[in-house]
């Protein structure tokens, strides 16, 4: 749309008013507009008089967006979304389904990561009966080693060999800490999901226990929270680390000469 007025030549409220009344036409059309082509229900699924959802094999699924936790679950049956997720993403190991089928994840997302006491203590058992040692049977290994699977985020990735985004299965994993966690000082960023670990050595100390602790806490968070955020790195078929990349990440976050513990340069 032109105005024709030169805003030059009338008082600048003048103009003002002239361009938020033209602005409002403007938007009162393209609202209209908008309305109409929005009007229309898709034809997968429509909305009935009783508030209900008719899906395209003609089930009715109620939805209350009011309260969306009372839907979870009504919608679409459990193999009805394996399907789905089957016909959406490649993997190079039929194992790798077996992620879905995890108990601990399947009672953390029934109970919405709020497990009530009985479930609370299966899961600990079980997740901290995976924990096993290196072959070498120490909890630290080199802080150097360690500084480079903390940094890397290779692994972790569906898709076929020669995707872009498939993980090189001769190529050891990291661990991507950054991407939760401040761990060095003078790396360039880091993320905030998780608390920083930086001086995580320096205060804690470098004793056996806060060794076995910190290990066992990175192969598997859950063995101590139930449902935690933070992956299972050691555990599982598939797992993201081995036993010795993750000794070599506690002594990069306990060995006093590691940069996680020393003043920022």
């Amino acid at each position: 749309m032109r105005l024709n007025t030169k805003l030059t030549s009338v008082p600048l409220a003048l103009a003002a008013l002239i361009l938020s009344q033209s602005a409002l036409s403007m938007s009162g059309s393209v609202d209209e507009q908008s309305k109409k082509e929005a009007s229309p229900q898709t034809e997968a699924t429509t909305q009935s008089d009783e508030g209900a959802f008719v899906a395209e094999d003609g089930r009715k699924l109620k939805y209350d967006p009011k309260n969306d936790a009372e839907d979870r679950g009504q919608r679409i049956s459990e193999a009805e979304f394996m399907q789905a997720v089957k016909r959406s993403f490649l993997v190079n190991d039929e194992q790798e389904w077996k992620r879905f089928s995890d108990p601990t994840l399947k009672t953390c997302n029934v109970s919405h990561d709020k497990p009530d006491m009985e479930q609370a203590k299966s899961i600990l058992a079980r997740e901290k009966a995976s924990i096993v040692l290196p072959e070498h049977g120490r909890y630290m290994g080199d802080w150097k080693q360690g500084k480079k699977w903390v940094e890397g985020a290779h692994g972790g990735r569906i898709g076929y060999p020669g995707f872009v985004d498939a993980d090189n299965p001769a190529k050891l994993n990291g661990a991507n800490c950054y991407a939760c966690h401040a761990v060095d000082p003078n790396f360039p960023q880091n993320g905030n999901m998780g608390p920083s670990l930086t001086g995580f050595g320096k205060m804690r100390g470098q004793g056996e226990p806060m060794q076995k602790y910190t290990y066992e806490y990175i192969f598997n968070a859950k063995s101590f929270n139930p449902c935690s955020l933070m992956p299972r790195f050691g555990n599982g078929e598939g797992h993201l680390l081995t036993p010795e990349q993750i000794a070599d990440i506690v002594a990069f976050l306990l060995d006093p000469e590691s940069p996680v513990n020393q003043p920022k340069q």
